[in-house]
């Protein structure tokens, strides 16, 4: 697993984020994904994030629907399961076809990320397959293949969200 670009520059993103921007961090990287067949930086919004702050602040669950439709998404899937571990969590996902805004909710809290995994044109119109991961606390990494984002999802879920395994809920999006 490569990153691409990375969120926590030091200038508007942070390793800490506020409560909330990280499910608007995700709509927003997949709204970009799906409008330009991939993701850069700069065509980020961090105007938008607020709208998932605020509705933290109003008690709404990180990764409800309303933000994702706040975000100018459609929610055309969607599913919620009890997990225990960094690979349930990748052998799910590595299963599904297409663009999701997904979050880990337990007793530490929550967090949301986003996974790709699709066909898509280069510049020059060449098809290839897409496999992301978008954590908005590190940025988009790009992966070889299924394996490997079974394998770096895994680690990163049991290294630095453990806290967060209890319900997965995964919400496959479009425009």
């Amino acid at each position: 697993m490569n990153l691409d670009y990375a969120t926590n520059n030091g200038t508007k993103f942070s390793k800490i984020i506020d409560p909330g921007e990280c499910m608007a961090m995700t709509c927003d990287w997949a709204r970009v994904s799906l409008t330009y067949g991939q993701s850069r930086k700069d065509l980020l919004n961090s105007a938008k994030w607020h709208i998932g702050q605020s509705a933290y602040e109003k008690g709404v669950s990180r990764t409800d629907e309303k933000i994702i439709t706040a975000m100018g998404l459609r929610v055309l899937d969607e599913a919620h399961v009890k997990v225990n571990s960094g690979n349930s969590v990748a052998t799910m996902l590595a299963a599904l076809r297409g663009t999701y805004v997904w979050g880990i909710v337990g007793p530490g809290g929550g967090h949301a990320m986003g996974y790709r995994n699709a066909t898509v044109s280069d510049k020059v119109g060449k098809s290839r397959e897409a496999i992301e991961f978008f954590d908005p606390n590190d940025g988009l990494y790009i992966c070889a293949d299924l394996t490997d984002f079974k394998t770096s999802v895994a680690n990163e879920i049991d290294t630095y969200y453990s806290d967060l395994l209890r319900d997965l809920d995964v919400f496959k999006v479009a425009l």
